[in-house]
């Protein structure tokens, strides 16, 4: 019996959008039980919204197996760094150093 096409690759790129979009989730439950403490709350909204959107952009374009290559892997870690390098200011460094996480705590893996 022949294998589908992709084998084990389309399973694991569709876990990786499921994954993505949970731990996104997660992040915007962690920005509701924080935002009282951030800097910038309103900032973290917008920074959410944008993740939602890269998040949206990197499941259609994972999913075709013409698109994985360099352009958007290199694209999805420069948004990824974007959104730890916004973290400081947006979270503040205050509550950084008093635990508060990151806007990209666990959506960046």
């Amino acid at each position: 019996m022949p294998s589908p096409p992709g084998g084990l690759e389309v399973p694991l790129w569709r876990s990786i959008a499921v994954f993505r979009f949970a731990a996104l989730g997660y992040v915007c439950l962690l920005v509701l039980r924080d935002a009282d403490r951030y800097a910038h709350p309103l900032a973290a909204g917008a920074v959410l919204l944008s993740m939602l959107a890269w998040s949206g952009v990197t499941a259609a374009g994972y999913a075709r197996p013409a698109n994985r290559h360099w352009p958007l892997l290199l694209a999805d870690l420069g948004v990824v760094l974007v959104v730890l390098a916004v973290s400081p200011w947006v979270v503040g460094r205050p509550a950084l150093a008093a635990g508060v996480p990151t806007l990209a705590v666990v959506w960046l893996a």
